[in-house]
């Protein structure tokens, strides 16, 4: 079962969520949130029920406002800076920016928003961030200078430099930049301004949240692997394994093994043979043969049989508890989702 699970598909081990490392993540989720979020938009991406119900999630607003004032009593101010509010309202485009925004924060638990210019909102990358500390309540961003070179291609100039710095908050800067590249680690962060975190299923002393989904995940890894093993199974009784057994040859007064090199030439028969059935239907091949079948004579001492696959573990009771489990997890339950899953 591990030979199946862990070596079926390209790079499916390396690439693919562990139940190991999910629990390693989970006994100390804050520690480990950046594994948590890159895991997080893994699975929103491969399994189409969770990108689903985020979808589901930015889109059940309707998200009408309007304003109210505390007071009425200066009606011609009240005129002017509704003007201004409703304005500012089209240009950051309220409606798409929060059902953006409750996309994100349901997906890996967090988002930074920053208002660019009083034109429009920009979503920062979190780990390009440091937010470590508060002040009058609210957390002060501050942006990392070191992710402006991990973020630049391999063969990056100047211009790739100043493209990456142009797309970032106005106080992100050349001359701060070369500053820090200069003089270290004492000029490696850049406070923000006009930022705001924004978090949901966080602790009150932490500014990260966790993904919505997060529930679902040890479900959903479960169902893959049942998935992979099956795909495996399909993968060896289609790719038959042979098995070809050296008897004893019976001669006249005693039995005596098969030598070496007879073994090895009917060995050489037998894989030639499957070889060129394997082209038989092959659009490239370039014999007159295309039947895909062969003919080969063996001694009585040898003996080709394929070796068996046990397929019998696939019993109806896996599939049923392989989607109550996966369909009655705690993410749909909790975003009220379930009868619609």
């Amino acid at each position: 079962m591990v030979d199946f699970v862990t070596q079926y598909g390209t790079s499916a081990s390396v690439n693919d969520i562990t139940l190991t490392s999910l629990y390693s993540y989970l006994k100390n989720p804050y520690r480990n949130i950046k594994e948590l979020r890159k895991a997080s938009k893994y699975i929103a991406h491969k399994h189409g029920v969770v990108k689903d119900v985020l979808k589901t999630l930015k889109s059940l607003p309707t998200l009408n406002h309007h304003l109210a004032w505390s007071n009425f009593d200066n009606s011609k101010q009240i005129k002017k800076y509704e003007q201004k509010i409703f304005d500012f309202i089209d240009s950051i485009n309220v409606k798409k920016f929060v059902r953006d925004g409750i996309y994100e924060v349901g997906e890996v638990g967090t988002i930074v928003c920053c208002l660019r210019d009083g034109k429009y909102v920009q979503f920062l990358e979190l780990d390009d961030l440091r937010v470590h500390k508060q002040r009058n309540g609210k957390w002060v961003v501050e942006y990392d200078l070191k992710s402006i070179q991990e973020n630049m291609p391999l063969q990056g100039n100047t211009y790739d430099l100043l493209s990456i710095i142009e797309s970032l908050p106005d106080e992100v800067t050349l001359d701060k930049y070369q500053l820090y590249k200069n003089k270290g680690e004492d000029f490696r962060f850049v406070e923000l301004k006009n930022c705001d975190v924004v978090s949901i299923d966080n602790n009150r002393n932490t500014p990260w949240g966790l993904p919505i989904t997060l529930g679902a995940w040890s479900s959903l890894i479960q169902k893959e692997i049942i998935s992979r093993v099956e795909r495996s199974m399909a993968d060896r009784l289609i790719k038959q394994v042979l098995i070809l057994y050296a008897g004893s040859i019976n001669g006249k007064e005693s039995y005596k093994p098969a030598p070496k090199p007879l073994i090895e030439h009917y060995f050489t028969q037998v894989s030639n043979l499957l070889l060129r059935k394997d082209q038989g239907g092959s659009v490239n091949n370039t014999s007159s043969d295309s039947s895909g079948t062969g003919v080969i004579s063996l001694p009585d001492f040898f003996e080709l049989k394929t070796l068996e696959i046990d397929t019998t573990m696939f019993t109806d009771d896996i599939y049923k508890n392989k989607f109550r489990y996966f369909y009655e997890s705690r993410c749909f339950r909790s975003v009220g989702l379930w009868s619609w899953c």
